[in-house]
């Protein structure tokens, strides 16, 4: 949670990144052809809406009002979860592309219980100093297990950034192209290759619909590590520079 007044490149940067991710996800979900890019969908666009929400301090007090940041919590890991099984499920590279986003569910999760931790501290700073180490404690432990989850989210966010900008090598397959590739491969009596499993149907490499998933996978995972760092400056000082 932040204000403009605290941190004002933070505050609009992580805006515009979540806004993006809430926008393409509702393209997504509209967009979905199987009950399961349905749901997947719908948990992408539920944890774009949750972070835009947690950007302003008031916008998610009023959130978390109505809906405590521990049955969010709940509800992420279940997502997480969800994408674990698509994971177990799915053979070949796409597995990969369930198992980043269980990471990135997973990470959520772990973001939701370090602001509990750390509103639970803020709270108790006026019980006195015999609950000071405890709570310390707990912070750094909160740190220490978040590590994995940032280094994911970073790795994540710099692969899909580097898929959105880097150019296609020779010319996109139109349609006809590619339907013509599979009539060819059905005449010599091989199977069209099949698609890699994912959250949607299959797309043209370099297309604007591939890009802007990739668009949004950078902004989804980079967002997610920026809105974080505060959880693990304990460990990683130098961090707090993200914070302006």
């Amino acid at each position: 949670m932040f204000t403009f007044a605290a941190t004002p490149v933070m505050y609009v940067g992580l805006l515009v990144l979540f806004a993006w991710c809430t926008l393409w996800s509702a393209v997504e979900l509209i967009r979905s052809t199987t009950p399961q890019h349905g749901v997947s969908n719908a948990l992408h666009l539920v944890m774009s809406v949750v972070m835009l929400a947690m950007v302003p301090r008031s916008t998610y007090a009023a959130l978390s009002a109505v809906v405590p940041v521990g049955v969010q919590a709940g509800f992420f890991l279940l997502a997480a979860l969800w994408f674990v099984a698509l994971a177990v499920r799915t053979a070949g590279p796409g597995r990969g592309h369930f198992i980043g986003h269980a990471l990135m569910f997973a990470a959520m999760t772990w973001h939701l219980v370090g602001m509990m931790v750390k509103m639970a501290q803020m709270a108790g700073h006026g019980m006195g100093e015999h609950a000071a180490p405890g709570m310390t404690g707990s912070v750094d432990v909160i740190a220490w297990v978040g590590l994995p989850f940032m280094a994911a989210l970073a790795w994540m966010g710099c692969a899909s950034l580097v898929a959105w900008v880097r150019p296609v090598a020779g010319q996109v397959p139109t349609v006809r192209q590619t339907t013509l590739a599979s009539v060819h491969a059905a005449d010599h009596h091989r199977p069209p290759v099949a698609a890699e499993a994912s959250c949607h149907d299959p797309r043209p490499v370099g297309s604007a619909a591939e890009r802007a998933h990739h668009a949004m996978g950078a902004a989804m995972n980079l967002g997610m590590f920026w809105m974080s760092v505060g959880l693990v400056t304990p460990l990683l000082p130098f961090l707090a520079v993200l914070h302006a």
